[in-house]
């Protein structure tokens, strides 16, 4: 039987730890990859930086076989219902394994983790909610009462964006019970934060947006990606480049049409005390980004 791997990813644009992680495939006897990818739409609410067409066309340039779109339902909501879309169209490709980045590739850990937080048991509910009515956020809540239940844990597991993620996975798999083989690939270069392209390290997607948004020079990021890339994206200057002001107005005019029809909860994770605070600041919008700080 040939190993079938797969991968979850937006290619938002695609980089060359991209390159580096579908070379790792390869060489772990993968002989056909395939990649659950977002679409114009990326997990964190923006619009894709360049269309879902010619991030797919990066992707079969690479070493990818075969790209499948995650639909958006799954890209713009929680890191779970994230991992829960791509594991669940993975899992539904019958594949063998399946390759993640994390910052702590110690699979045994995540999965002790990953167990743990599945199961819930009633010294970590008892922990958690004791934070929770503290006055804890969720997330540090979560991390306190797993640090309560596993001791060993390391202090900054769960500050790693890609260590929540794989958590996320790991629970798909095991609420789907699919018989996926994980395994991680520690995640290497720049923190997914950092908004400058750095000679001889991988460069996070986000530097390569926001330095193109900066020079507006594409060749300023050609050492971030590989060549074949570069090229895809220089032979269609017109495809790359979106950012969330491009929809600044379209936003304002969506939010106004649903305050005014009262159907702002209609949408996916807007309770009625977001949709009362969405209205109450509407007067005060003056762009996307400034105004989902308010």
């Amino acid at each position: 039987m040939r190993n079938f791997t797969g991968i979850i990813a937006e290619y938002n644009p695609f980089h060359n730890g991209h390159r580096h992680q579908l070379d790792y495939v390869r060489s772990q006897g993968a002989e056909v990859i395939a990649v659950a990818m977002s679409g114009n739409f990326v997990q964190r609410g923006a619009p894709a930086w360049t269309d879902k067409y010619l991030r797919t066309r990066m992707a079969l340039s690479q070493g990818a076989d075969l790209v499948f779109e995650l639909p958006s339902v799954y890209c713009l909501s929680s890191a779970e219902n994230f991992a829960f879309g791509g594991i669940s169209l993975l899992n539904a490709l019958k594949l063998d394994s399946f390759c993640f980045g994390c910052e702590t590739p110690e699979l045994s850990l995540l999965e002790e983790t990953a167990d743990l937080l599945v199961e819930e048991p009633e010294a970590f509910r008892t922990a958690l909610q004791a934070q929770l009515k503290n006055g804890a956020s969720y997330p540090a809540a979560r991390a306190y009462a797993l640090r309560q239940c596993l001791p060993a844990l390391p202090a900054e597991f769960l500050s790693g964006a890609n260590n929540i993620l794989s958590l996320e996975y790991l629970k798909a798999v095991r609420r789907l019970h699919s018989e996926m083989t994980p395994f991680p690939l520690l995640r290497s270069g720049q923190d997914y934060h950092n908004t400058d392209i750095i000679p001889d390290a991988f460069s996070s997607a986000s530097a390569i947006r926001h330095s193109y948004e900066r020079a507006s020079s594409l060749e300023k990021c050609a050492d971030a990606m590989p060549e074949e890339v570069y090229e895809l994206l220089a032979g269609h200057p017109d495809r790359f480049g979106i950012s969330l002001s491009d929809f600044d107005l379209l936003l304002y005019y969506a939010l106004r049409r649903a305050c005014r029809n009262g159907t702002l909860v209609g949408y996916g994770d807007i309770s009625t005390e977001l949709a009362n605070r969405i209205e109450k600041e509407l007067a005060s919008y003056k762009d996307a980004d400034s105004f989902i700080l308010l």
